[in-house]
């Protein structure tokens, strides 16, 4: 059967591919108790995360997310949790397959470099202020998703899950 421009066999495949490196990256998963904590929380320049992994596309991707934003080598951003970034770049940066690896970065940049509720650009009193009322309604967000991340952590039920959503969203182009 074909689905687009690709057999059922072809979007069978990628969606695996997803699933694969989503249990790759579960492995490495921050506990919830990790993430309601404000120490996961660290300002970095863009620079930096440049450094822990040259091979994204780090202005790009943090421009279409920000696109008012005036993104360079010198914003600073918030990131959670440092060594969890670390393990993903490693797994996105490892992979041969573009597309599947820019879709992983897009998806922690939406996880994971929360917003800071203030247009991006150097740090200020302000922002910090503005900061920790966003850590605030981030652990918020955090509770509300609490089950649902937990399901997540259970690989048989994010397995088979993943891939029926997979599949499914596949079926519908």
């Amino acid at each position: 059967m074909k689905i687009g421009r690709a057999s059922s066999t072809d979007v069978e495949k990628y969606a695996n591919a997803v699933v694969e490196y989503e249990k790759r990256i579960a492995r490495f998963t921050p506990s919830i108790e990790k993430m309601q904590s404000l120490s996961s929380f660290q300002h970095k320049r863009i620079s930096d995360l440049k450094q822990d992994a040259s091979r994204i596309r780090w202005n790009e991707f943090l421009q279409k997310v920000y696109p008012h934003g005036n993104i360079k080598d010198l914003t600073i951003i918030t990131v959670q949790f440092l060594e969890y970034f670390k393990e993903v770049s490693h797994i996105v940066t490892t992979s041969d397959n573009v597309g599947l690896s820019d879709y992983l970065v897009w998806r922690y940049i939406f996880a994971n470099l929360p917003d800071v509720a203030m247009k991006i650009g150097r740090a200020s009193s302000t922002g910090v202020e503005k900061y920790a009322n966003t850590v605030v309604e981030y652990e918020k967000r955090i509770a509300k998703l609490t089950p649902a991340i937990e399901k997540m952590q259970s690989p048989s039920s994010f397995q088979n899950k993943r891939i029926s959503d997979l599949k499914q969203d596949a079926s519908r182009i």
